[in-house]
């Protein structure tokens, strides 16, 4: 395990890491199986434990004996570039990583009759291009007991990034309502809201932009386009130790309450989402049911790519 300490993002062997892209990541080798970057302890040790091979790996150097140990321990003889956090975190999404990613060879595709041969049911990806969607059909498939996954050639890949990321975690919005309180537990950025007079945010993101504009150094502005924005802090799966934040408040009979993913309120605005689930725009279910799926095929006609859910409640 040579460990190789760098100064800059230009040394020799980090540019897997960080200036290929992923089709040149694909393209990088000439045994013809491309590489792959694995991100976080968790995600690395699936990746072994399925028999990838490891070629190099990038971590913090507080890391090397903490979180990635373990992982730095089962690659092997392979190098390992460190460095500190401050020049790390430059890298686009390494907030997700828990301090650790690695290079990893890609597999040799497999026939489709060589997959399919013992399984009895069999998901298809057609023509399914953002990577967000892609890793969650894989979580689902995994979660429902699916044989075997294929995918059509104008599919997203999926080792992207964010497909195995998202395929590996999610986040998590959940509301108890007793007596007159509501409890909130939230991991990720999907959110909770309250509409009674107007649109009220009861949940805080675990994003990276967030965190940024809590401390000072981004405006909400920002945020807006930052190309951050979308980097959770923490999620379900993905990251070794979750820690959820907790709310708690008061409640009225006749407000109504949304809980929803983050795709569901990118490109709709907040007046939008008022004027069809505010308390008098909820008057039975058929009505809530009808204005959310309104909504949601507001979301799919401005194209948004992310996964898009809501439920609507109304206290009465």
């Amino acid at each position: 395990m040579p460990v190789i300490e760098i100064s800059s993002l230009e040394h020799p062997g980090v540019e897997i890491f960080c200036t290929l892209t992923e089709a040149q990541l694909r393209r990088q080798t000439e045994s013809g199986k491309g590489l792959f970057i694995a991100e976080s302890p968790n995600v690395i040790s699936r990746a072994l434990d399925a028999g990838y091979e490891p070629i190099a790996l990038l971590c913090e150097r507080k890391h090397i004996t903490g979180d990635a140990a373990k992982v730095i321990e089962r690659c092997g003889d392979v190098p390992v570039y460190t460095g500190d956090r401050e020049l790390l975190a430059t890298l686009t999404g390494y907030v997700l990583t828990r301090g650790v990613l690695c290079a990893m060879y890609r597999p040799v595709f497999r026939s489709v009759e060589e997959v399919c041969r013992n399984a009895r049911r069999i998901v298809v990806i057609d023509g399914v291009v953002d990577s967000t969607n892609v890793g969650a059909i894989f979580r689902s498939a995994a979660a429902l007991g699916i044989d075997a996954v294929l995918l059509t050639r104008n599919s997203c890949d999926p080792l992207n990034r964010r497909a195995v990321r998202v395929s590996m975690g999610s986040t998590i919005a959940a509301c108890l309502f007793i007596n007159d309180n509501y409890y909130i537990l939230n991991v990720g950025d999907s959110r909770v809201y309250c509409l009674s007079d107007n649109v009220y945010q009861l949940t805080k993101d675990q994003t990276y932009v967030q965190r940024e504009m809590d401390e000072g150094r981004m405006t909400p502005q920002e945020a807006e386009t930052s190309p951050q924005r979308n980097v959770l802090l923490q999620c379900v799966g993905a990251s070794q130790y979750v820690v959820p934040d907790f709310f708690s408040g008061k409640i009225q009979n006749g407000q109504s309450y949304i809980i929803c993913s983050d795709g569901f309120r990118h490109i709709i605005n907040e007046q939008e989402i008022y004027e069809r689930l505010c308390p008098n725009a909820c008057i039975d279910e058929n009505i809530m049911l009808k204005n959310a799926v309104y909504l949601t095929d507001l979301n799919k006609y401005r194209r948004e790519p992310d996964n898009i859910s809501v439920i609507v409640i109304k206290l009465l």
